[in-house]
């Protein structure tokens, strides 16, 4: 019963559910809601060692390859990135985003959201030329394999607006502004579906 991985553990970015509660073990599910409250209430440096534990937990029980596990990895960057830790955010958010490509695929949803999320670590640092083509990239995926209709695909899609950071225009995509935090999320930052 430890090792069942639900699909509904792969709509973290885009349900903005908790971790289904047959999923993982009570220890990881435990740990999983106390990071889930205190990175809520902006305590995230309390929230990093929750954070720390579910992800060893899930190592443990899933393996270092599996695509839960690599959600959960997503939350640690996430707190890094909001206490302006960018060097500690960026490595883990490509590890997060390489296993969830190798679990996936490269066109999976959960991987666009990642590509996402790097980007916004890339915005957040000034970094609009990195962080654009991974904005394109996310939002390509999402319109090939969301309904046309989905929430993402009809806010984001379509209509290029130019973005206003610094004072002036960085770009002709919207600004995919889904990284702010989403108590209900695996991943911490990306609400959803």
């Amino acid at each position: 019963m430890k090792r069942i991985a639900l699909a509904l553990l792969l709509l973290w970015p885009l349900a903005g559910a908790p971790l289904p509660a047959l999923a993982q073990s009570p220890e990881l599910m435990a740990a999983f809601r106390q990071y889930q409250s205190l990175n809520a209430q902006g305590k995230y440096a309390e929230a990093e060692a929750f954070a720390r534990t579910a992800l060893e937990l899930g190592e443990d029980e899933l393996g270092p390859n599996h695509q839960t596990y690599a959600l959960l990895l997503d939350n640690l960057p996430g707190l890094h990135q909001a206490q302006g830790r960018y060097g500690e955010a960026e490595p883990l958010y490509k590890r997060s985003l390489a296993i969830l490509k190798k679990a996936l695929g490269p066109d999976h949803p959960h991987v666009a959201t990642s590509f996402n999320n790097l980007a916004e670590l890339y915005r957040d640092q000034g970094h609009y030329g990195e962080a654009e083509p991974l904005h394109k990239r996310a939002l390509a995926i999402w319109e090939t394999s969301l309904r046309p209709d989905h929430r993402l695909t009809s806010q984001f899609g379509g209509r290029p607006e130019p973005i206003l950071l610094s004072g002036g225009p960085i770009t002709t995509l919207n600004r995919l502004s889904l990284h702010s935090t989403n108590v209900g999320s695996i991943g911490g930052r990306n609400a959803g579906l």
